[in-house]
């Protein structure tokens, strides 16, 4: 068995926005599966994280590593 690197890997990500607000603080996971469930509360930070990993938006401190890509359904569509 090949070992193989996570598919998504985060290291102590954060990220605030421009006036300071913190939306997420010191986010670390490994994901390996073929298919990986993000659940938490409202404004608990999920769409945030999925945008970072997506690669729409840089974490303000931290590492992300993914390999391949990260689709998600984003909650309002722009026209």
């Amino acid at each position: 068995m090949k070992n193989s690197p996570p598919k998504a890997e985060a290291r102590r990500v954060d990220f605030s926005t421009p006036d300071g607000l913190k939306i997420l603080e010191d986010v670390s996971f490994l994901a390996d599966g073929p298919a990986v469930a993000l659940i938490g509360q409202n404004g608990s930070g999920k769409t945030t994280l999925l945008r970072i990993l997506a690669g729409d938006i840089k974490p303000t401190g931290g590492v992300v590593s993914v390999v391949g890509r990260v689709g998600y359904l984003p909650q309002k569509i722009e026209r």
